[in-house]
């Protein structure tokens, strides 16, 4: 989340970006989306902009396992494995 300047008002928004290694084992920015909350709705928007650019499939999905994105991914990629973050699982120890 940020704050933004919009019509001389400060707004929130959400900045989502993902990151992928291809099967030559080199990192890659996927891309960023911005939007005005996070929904399972923006969620599914990502992965289906994902698949629409070419991602074929995503073997595991690390993230922070906020309500919807499990659904969201393996709407579009059913075979995906999710992992929570490691920093999510220190926090939840």
């Amino acid at each position: 989340m940020f704050n933004s300047r919009k019509d001389n008002k400060i707004v929130t928004k959400c900045v989502c970006s993902a990151l992928g290694i291809n099967m030559e084992g080199q990192k890659e920015i996927l891309g960023t989306w911005i939007s005005d909350n996070e929904s399972a709705s923006f969620y599914a928007s990502i992965c289906a902009d994902l698949k629409n650019r070419g991602v074929y499939d995503i073997f595991i999905a690390c993230h922070d396992n906020l309500t919807g994105l499990c659904d969201a991914i393996n709407s579009i990629f059913p075979k995906t494995k999710n992992q929570l973050c490691i920093v999510h699982q220190i926090r939840n120890i």
